[in-house]
């Protein structure tokens, strides 16, 4: 696996963040990071099982 080597930041209005938590949670996957790799490329992250 490759080890994660560059990082990003994203800016979110109260709105969007409470969102993306909604959306987050509804999804049932624990890592945070995990689901917006997800969401982003449609892949697990890291190679990891939810």
């Amino acid at each position: 696996m490759d080890a994660t080597t560059f990082r990003c930041s994203v800016n979110f209005n109260a709105t969007e963040e409470a969102t993306l938590m909604a959306m987050h949670k509804q999804s049932g996957v624990a890592s945070l990071s995990s689901f917006m790799n997800m969401q982003l490329f449609g892949q697990d992250f890291q190679g990891s099982s939810y």
